[in-house]
């Protein structure tokens, strides 16, 4: 039997990037690949030391953390929305501690701003660095702030012994790093 009409047959675009395994092409939509790449910059803005992303955070951060007004930008305002994704996905690695702000980043599992209940009102208030806790290779924090939770994480956490860069962690991925296409399957909705 053969067939001597053409027939067009429409697929929804959603069904179409869904992965193979669950029916589809497993085709990146174009709102995937720019969040993710947003993602990715965001991880990059943290992560990296280098000349732009301290340019990036002189002009978006304010005291640590991210502006609250509108700035024009290109692209502030897709890495913006994922800020709070990257600080709740990493983890600081303790080194000499200079780039690491004692309160409101993650190096001891939680930010010491959320183990104390700080209003984040007040949060771009706090600007010591886990540095300045630090001295000849030991801990040296005020009393008041040795609660059993901080405690708990101090000793979890081994000082080096030489002089090795703090190192931001994506808490998803085996080396540490984020890449494009964790990213990617990291914000892909599950079907």
């Amino acid at each position: 039997m053969h067939v001597h009409t053409r027939k067009v047959c429409t697929v929804p675009w959603k069904v179409l990037c869904r992965p193979w395994s669950q029916g589809g092409l497993d085709i990146k939509s174009t709102r995937l690949i720019n969040d993710a790449s947003m993602l990715k910059l965001a991880w990059d803005l943290f992560s990296s030391n280098s000349q732009w992303a301290v340019l990036f955070k002189s002009r978006f951060f304010s005291h640590g953390q991210p502006i609250r007004y509108f700035a024009q930008s290109s692209i502030w305002h897709g890495v913006k929305n994922h800020i709070s994704t990257i600080i709740q996905n990493t983890l600081w690695i303790v080194g000499t501690g200079d780039r690491i702000n004692m309160w409101t980043d993650n190096w001891l599992g939680e930010p010491l701003v959320n183990l104390f209940n700080i209003d984040p009102f007040f949060h771009s208030s706090f600007s010591g660095k886990v540095s300045e806790v630090i001295y000849n290779g030991h801990w040296n924090l005020p009393s008041s702030l040795l609660v059993p939770e901080v405690t708990s994480g101090l000793a979890s956490i081994t000082l080096p012994r030489e002089q090795l860069p703090d190192s931001l962690v994506w808490t998803h991925s085996v080396d540490g790093q984020l890449t494009s296409k964790q990213a990617v399957s990291f914000l892909r909705p599950a079907v």
